[in-house]
């Protein structure tokens, strides 16, 4: 949503105007204006080391949240699947059918 920003303050301004929250793409951290005023307010950056911070509704960032949860969640339990079917596996082959002669 942001880009081009010169410097920590327009940053902290711009969020502030649009009444939104700023995140940091690299850290996956989210920041009132206040908080990244706090910490990056005044500090001179150049444009590349702006250009992982964006403008976005911390309430989007709420939802892609839960989003990913349950993707994960899928993932889980598929390998939590085929961990118990290779476990059966295992177990059959070793103890049902006697391999050592």
């Amino acid at each position: 949503m942001s880009f081009g920003f010169s410097s920590t303050d327009r940053l902290h301004e711009e969020a502030l105007q649009q009444n939104l929250w700023i995140y940091d793409k690299n850290k996956h951290v989210w920041y009132t204006p206040e908080e990244f005023k706090a910490i990056y307010g005044g500090k001179s950056k150049h444009f590349h080391e702006l250009e992982h911070f964006v403008i976005r509704d911390p309430i989007a960032g709420i939802k892609a949240a839960h989003k990913e949860m349950k993707l994960q969640s899928t993932r889980m339990e598929e390998l939590r699947e085929r961990l118990h079917e290779f476990s059966i596996k295992v177990f059959k082959y070793y103890w049902k059918e006697p391999k050592f002669k």
